[in-house]
């Protein structure tokens, strides 16, 4: 992925979502998201699902490759004290999926139902953060700042470990397998102790990534 070069910010997307490229010698493109104080949790959050999947051998050429980096020097004017950013690849030219939008002949993931019922991902809206990919008509789920909610800062109410009642897109319930609730359940606590503590420490506390620990092991059990 990128190298820790400079990055040189590009066309803003949305919200604070930016494309960047590495400004030297490594031509890497992508996307940012800057990181503000307090909003540490929710990058992890985004992070530590990205590697999840990857994990689970469900994300390949899927899910956009991502990684966290912390300090200051890339970002200018109202992002200037940006504790850090959240980067991923850059999908290319891309719609949004809305909760009623179902694109003809579209690719959705077969994973994704089990998946984010095992996260937790609280989605009020109903689409399930979904893009569609228009360069092969493939589905990409994005944003799961919002997963964990027994840990997360970006819910409204606090969620027990047992809430299971996701919402999501009728076209994620439909495209549901059960393999993919079968390979998280063969997933043993050393596994998913091993992906947790590999987001960097200085964007989640040792206690909220050891409570999100526990809590994927005991929703995986009741899945």
């Amino acid at each position: 992925m990128w190298c820790g070069h400079t990055v040189a910010l590009g066309e803003h997307l949305s919200g604070r979502v930016r494309r960047v490229a590495c400004a030297r010698w490594c031509g890497w493109r992508g996307i940012a998201k800057p990181i503000r104080d307090g909003d540490g949790l929710n990058a992890a959050n985004d992070f530590l699902c990205g590697r999840l999947i990857a994990r689970l051998g469900f994300g390949h050429g899927v899910v956009p490759d991502s990684t966290l980096v912390s300090g200051t020097g890339w970002f200018t004017g109202v992002e200037r004290m940006a504790l850090g950013a959240f980067l991923a690849d850059d999908i290319g030219r891309h719609v949004r999926i809305g909760a009623t939008h179902r694109p003809e002949g579209a690719a959705w993931p077969s994973w994704l139902y089990w998946f984010d019922r095992w996260v937790g991902r609280v989605d009020p809206t109903g689409d399930t953060n979904t893009l569609l990919r228009l360069a092969d008509n493939v589905i990409v789920p994005v944003d799961f700042e919002m997963a964990f909610p027994w840990v997360t800062e970006r819910t409204v109410a606090v969620y027990r470990t047992d809430w299971f009642d996701v919402v999501s897109h009728p076209s994620v319930d439909e495209a549901s397998e059960d393999a993919a609730r079968d390979a998280i359940r063969r997933l043993g606590d050393a596994d998913i102790m091993q992906v947790v503590e590999a987001t960097p420490p200085y964007f989640a506390p040792r206690c909220a990534l050891t409570a999100i620990w526990a809590g994927l092991c005991a929703r995986r059990d009741q899945l």
